[in-house]
């Protein structure tokens, strides 16, 4: 996915879970980690919208520093019972 710098939107990470238990993120207290190429955090434990298994991890460009064109990866967290998965990279662009 390719974002321009100066702009604010939503990546969308759809989860799913191969058990068949999780049915929604909803509870799950999700949150995201951005990482820049030279593994520099934008974002560290973020917060995260739900919309059923989707967690939409929202990229505001104007905010958390300067933010230049280049790669970026997202990680996302969330809380079931005892377990914290961690899913990612999920790499993104930022264009100019």
């Amino acid at each position: 996915m390719r974002i321009p710098v100066g702009s604010k939107q939503y990546l969308r990470v759809t989860v799913t879970d191969k058990t068949g238990v999780l049915t929604t993120l909803t509870g799950t207290s999700p949150t995201f980690t951005v990482k820049d190429s030279a593994d520099v955090a934008k974002y560290t434990d973020q917060a995260a919208t739900v919309s059923g298994m989707i967690a939409l991890c929202l990229i505001d460009t104007e905010s958390g520093g300067v933010w230049t064109p280049g790669e970026f990866r997202l990680w996302l967290e969330f809380t079931i019972g005892s377990e914290t998965p961690r899913l990612g990279p999920f790499p993104f662009t930022l264009s100019a």
